[in-house]
Parts: C-alpha cells; structure tokens; sequence
C-alpha cells in the first residue's frame, strides 16, 4: 500500500538519505550575536556570513566574529540592525540597515557607509542586489536606488507606495531589466528610460 509501481529503489534510498539527515542547532550559547538571523551569504573564502539584529557575524565552521557599531570607528557599521546581504563579483558584502547601505570589504577587514536623504526622513534601506555589471541596487522608504560608481546614490521614486518597507526584493532579468517586489505588487524598472510598470 506504501510503495507504488512507480516509485524507484533510487527514489526510495534518496527519501531514506534525507530522513536521516541531522542539524545542528546555532544560537547566542554558541556565540551567535542574536537568535534570530535575517540574512545568510558565503563568501569566497568560505566564510558564512549571517545578518542579525545585533550586528553582522562570520562563521568559519567552529567560532563566530561579531561585527557591530562602534562609534569611535567610522570604518564600523553604521547600525547593528541588518536585514538582507548581497555578495558582489569582488567578494565585498553589501548590507541593507536600518540606518544606510553598509559595504564591508574583506581585503581591508573593514566598512564603508552610504548614507542615504530620504524625503520620508526615514533612512532604512532595503534588499541589495548586485546586477549583472556589477551595479547595487537597494529599495529605501522613497523607492528604488542605484549606488553609481562615484559612490553616489540614485533614487527612482516608485508611485503610489506605501512609505514604510515598501521594496522587499529585487532581480535582474536575463535581458536586464530590473523587478521589483513590494508589499503593493510587483514593478519592472526600465534601466535606460527610467520607467516602472
């Protein structure tokens, strides 16, 4: 009754594989910063990388290293509340916070903050995302933005949405046009003409 026909041996040792499957549990008795993680990247090095609401933590497989806000250092975070992370071709993390966009290079074990002028006032930024030319993009409270080469910040007012975490992830398409999801449906952004639909 429990095995059809059309059920395989394979199929059937693969589900016996994955019943016996064990997880380890890792939380603040372990060393992590904060139990709850928001975001998890691995880096070339092999390093996992885990956002919380605490600071930003580095796993090597035994230990953690925890990155936080220190105010007497600007090449610190700027805030310890991370949401999302990205990883770009370079290996360098871009971090979504709660006050701007945090870059943390691991050639030089150290931060770069991108303060972002809203006109809600509210500096939260949201969902980073690298393209396929290497370009970061994250949502903030008034829409989308693009980091430029400079280190200038480009804002594309999306209308109609509600202020408070409206973007909550975006995509490139093969063909290069950037989605955009939010809380009131999903937006495709022209990157030549600057057009949402």
């Amino acid at each position: 009754i429990l095995f059809s026909e059309g059920i395989s041996a394979q199929q059937i040792a693969s589900v016996s594989k994955l019943s016996n499957l064990q997880f380890d549990h890792l939380n603040f008795s372990n060393g992590l910063s904060f139990n709850v993680v928001n975001s998890i990247v691995k880096d070339k090095q092999g390093f996992i990388w885990m956002a919380t609401s605490d600071g930003l933590n580095r796993y090597d497989g035994v230990n953690f290293k925890i990155y936080r806000h220190d105010i007497h250092n600007a090449n610190s975070p700027a805030s310890n509340r991370i949401h999302q992370m990205a990883l770009d071709s370079t290996g360098n993390i871009w971090m979504a916070t709660d006050a701007v966009l945090t870059e943390y290079i691991p050639a030089v074990d150290s931060f770069k903050n991108f303060f972002v002028n809203t006109k809600s006032k509210s500096f939260s930024t949201h969902s980073p995302y690298v393209d396929a030319n290497n370009v970061i993009w994250f949502g903030d409270n008034d829409g989308l933005c693009r980091l430029s080469n400079e280190g200038k910040i480009e804002t594309f007012p999306i209308k109609h949405l509600l202020r408070r975490f409206s973007i909550g992830s975006i995509m490139e398409d093969d063909e290069g046009t950037i989605w955009i999801g939010t809380i009131q449906g999903l937006y495709r952004f022209n990157k030549k003409t600057h057009v949402f639909k």
